[in-house]
């Protein structure tokens, strides 16, 4: 089920970049590292929220703190994977 939402999301990514505004490609991502997330696909999850976090950063988006915060987590549930496997 969520697959399919992330396909859609991919679709939407690529119009955001071609006709839409940087936050909205940033929101894009952020939520695509939100599904991923929590299908514990953690590298996934980082690659897009860290790029997220960067647009935010560069346009003053809103946004920022959630992605923020959304970047803490999976640092943290990443942090616990390795930790587990030693």
């Amino acid at each position: 089920m969520l697959e399919g939402t992330v396909l859609n999301m991919r679709e939407s990514l690529v119009l955001s970049r071609t006709y839409g505004g940087r936050i909205q490609v940033g929101v894009t991502l952020h939520l695509m590292g939100k599904i991923r997330f929590q299908e514990q696909r953690y590298a996934d999850a980082l690659q897009y929220v860290q790029e997220a976090v960067t647009i935010f950063k560069d346009t003053g988006s809103r946004h920022l703190p959630e992605a923020e915060k959304t970047l803490y987590d999976i640092q943290n549930a990443l942090q616990n994977t390795s930790i587990q496997g030693v």
